[in-house]
């Protein structure tokens, strides 16, 4: 039973560790750092095709990370991105 309880945290452990990679470090800050200031400006008219462009970023870096996931994330970005600058130079 001790032996099962054991193992069963250090399966825990890899798990978190796994899961707080470089990448959730790296999505973690930028949320951290992008939600205040997103939330502060909402009312400007540059803030949303901004955050599109940080979104399309964001699609752009993510591919780096899962690679099996490509097409969709590469659909999302350039989605995210026209919409960003359509924003930007209307």
């Amino acid at each position: 039973m001790a032996i099962l309880e054991i193992e069963q945290k250090s399966v825990n452990k890899e798990k978190w560790k796994k899961w707080w990679s470089l990448e959730t470090k790296i999505e973690t800050l930028a949320a951290l750092i992008s939600a205040p200031i997103v939330i502060a400006f909402w009312d400007y008219p540059l803030t949303l095709p901004l955050f599109s462009c940080f979104v399309a970023l964001w699609c752009f870096g993510k591919i780096f990370f899962q690679r099996e996931k490509w097409a969709l994330l590469s659909i999302l970005a350039l989605f995210f991105l026209y919409r960003g600058l359509v924003g930007l130079l209307t």
